[in-house]
């Protein structure tokens, strides 16, 4: 709409099964990256796959860890002690899928219909 640009942040299902904390920590790393994209901060290099130190220090400032692995960069993430207690009071313990829950209770809802119609 007008000039507004929009971002989209994709989960693939292979990402939901890992631990909530793994989990956090991925979506903050791509939150990162949105963030860097629209303050025109380059992060990356190599087509996206080097993280470079404007990268660490961006995720830094938002309480992750960063280590550094010669083939990505800086970019191996993890939740500091301070966000994992975060996440735990939150308590976040795993991930719902929302729009499933609500596919089963409309498809329970239409067994239903069909049954009584019978």
């Amino acid at each position: 709409r007008g000039d507004t640009t929009r971002r989209e942040l994709n989960i693939g299902a292979g990402t939901l099964d890992r631990s909530i904390f793994e989990i956090v920590a991925s979506e903050l790393h791509e939150c990162i990256h949105i963030y860097n994209m629209q303050h025109g901060i380059q992060d990356c290099s190599r087509s996206g796959q080097y993280h470079n130190r404007k990268f660490k220090a961006a995720a830094e400032a938002r309480d992750l860890k960063i280590s550094y692995d010669p083939r990505i960069g800086w970019s191996i993430t993890e939740l500091t002690e301070a966000l994992c207690e975060f996440v735990l009071e939150q308590g976040w313990d795993d991930i719902r899928m929302n729009r499933m829950r609500a596919a089963t209770q409309r498809a329970a809802k239409a067994q239903g219909t069909r049954q009584a119609s019978q």
